[in-house]
């Protein structure tokens, strides 16, 4: 099964179906932001990563199942816990991944990291829409 293949729960039929569907990249994600150079550049190849990693990677295998990033558990939880328990998942768990990265090999604590900044994006985005 290929990066762009997944299997999706029908309900009405009460089966796994395979489907396909366009992931975008992290180049598609930032394609429209300003170029950064030196160290702005550093900070920005590791976002991209989170972003890979969220959208294309472990996060799309494992929550994904062909939708969008605010239908996936990450918000729904979320919404459905409420603000004040909902944001304290998302508090706790960047702060876990951050604490077990702190045990963790240098590639491993990378990946590990990038799930904490996805998580802390999430929080921020919560902010900026006023749902905190």
């Amino acid at each position: 099964m290929d990066d762009d293949t997944l299997a999706a729960f029908d309900e009405e039929a009460s089966v796994y179906v395979m489907t396909t569907r366009e992931v975008p990249t992290a180049a598609d994600v930032f394609s429209e932001l300003p170029k950064y150079e030196g160290d702005e550049d550093a900070l920005m190849a590791v976002f991209r990563d989170a972003v890979d990693q969220c959208l294309k990677g472990k996060g799309d295998e494992r929550h994904g199942h062909g939708n969008s990033l605010t239908d996936q558990p990450i918000y729904t939880i979320v919404r459905g816990m409420g603000a004040d328990v909902g944001k304290g998942g998302l508090i706790f768990q960047a702060a876990k991944k951050m604490m077990e990265a702190a045990q963790m090999p240098p590639d491993r604590a990378y990946r590990e990291i990038l799930g904490a900044l996805v998580y802390a994006n999430v929080a921020a985005d919560f902010a900026r829409r006023g749902e905190w």
